[in-house]
């Protein structure tokens, strides 16, 4: 997995933790340096303190300048290349200072020279992601939108609980679970086929998203529905549910701004359960869209993700929240 480190988390020994998985497991990982970047590494090493939750990082910076210990791919950059027309208008209302401006120029070449071999993100960004409102990279709207616009490109934030290494991706494993992905979301649109008496399509291209269920039960009434395989655990369901209901925002009003006239009725299912927080942020999108949104949480099968077929029944759906 290709990563760029921002070099302000190798100047912050707040970030120390956020670096273990890389020196923990070296071979998962090839980091891409520019000449730039090489200068501020040389400058975070001699600027962090001696302190020994420091060492790391600058035994890290040490390493990526001087290409020892870690892969690492040489880049320079061939072009100055143009942000994504999407990202004109948060650009309008935040700052990039020089080194963001880097490494967004880093992130589009590499992700714009991937092949379709390659599997896995093109490039996962280290970032640090708290502090002024000013900068954009500081801001999660415009992270998301920098995701969606650059292809293969994920943003990781050092202060985030989850460690680095949940990005990595076994090509081992990539068929079986984008199988198991894909039967998820055809068993929960055939429940939801049931409920609402009417078919429902699945990984259907529309108003610039790929929509995980669209039922189109009327002229006037359509049914959307994000699906959330969770593996690992309750500790990974809150992240993946939460990005299911920005999902369901961002479909909803571009639906929305393209001229629709319909009215939308949402629903989530997920293999875990949804948390009191889920929920309250449930109601408020409902409010804000003037739609109600059904989480649903899905029972699996004992051992399902060692079985290619399995099923669903009606037993295995459980709405748990109605929000709207």
């Amino acid at each position: 997995m290709h990563v760029v480190i921002d070099p302000r988390v190798l100047c912050n020994e707040n970030y120390a933790h956020s670096l273990v998985p890389l020196e923990q497991s070296k071979a998962s990982y090839c980091f891409i340096v520019t000449g730039f970047l090489k200068q501020r590494y040389i400058e975070c090493s001699e600027s962090v303190s001696l302190r020994s939750v420091a060492q790391l990082a600058r035994s890290i910076a040490f390493h990526l300048v001087n290409g020892t210990a870690f892969n690492r791919l040489v880049l320079e950059l061939q072009s100055n290349h143009p942000l994504p027309s999407a990202l004109a208008e948060p650009v309008s209302t935040c700052k990039f200072d020089e080194t963001d401006q880097h490494l967004l120029q880093v992130a589009i070449e590499k992700c714009n020279a991937t092949t379709t071999t390659e599997v896995g993100p093109a490039l996962v960004l280290l970032i640090s992601c708290n502090g002024s409102g000013d900068r954009c990279l500081h801001q999660e709207l415009f992270r998301d939108k920098l995701c969606r616009a650059v292809t293969g490109l994920r943003v990781h934030c050092a202060e985030g609980k989850n460690p680095i290494s949940q990005h990595v991706v076994d090509p081992g494993n990539l068929t079986n679970e984008q199988q198991h992905d894909a039967r998820f979301e055809d068993q929960c649109a055939l429940w939801l086929g049931r409920k609402l008496n009417h078919g429902c399509y699945t990984k259907l291209n529309k108003w610039g998203y790929e929509i995980d269920i669209l039922c189109e039960v009327t002229d006037t009434y359509y049914c959307l529905g994000e699906c959330k395989l969770v593996r690992g655990g309750a500790n990974k369901a809150g992240e993946r549910q939460e990005n299911a209901l920005r999902q369901l925002r961002d479909r909803v009003n571009s639906a929305r701004n393209s001229g629709e006239t319909v009215d939308f009725e949402c629903y989530v299912f997920c293999n875990e359960d949804f948390g009191e927080e889920i929920c309250i942020q449930a109601q408020v999108l409902a409010n804000e869209l003037g739609v109600k949104i059904h989480l649903v949480c899905v029972k699996m099968l004992t051992d399902w993700n060692k079985k290619p077929d399995w099923s669903l029944g009606d037993q295995n759906f459980k709405e748990v929240y109605c929000a709207g």
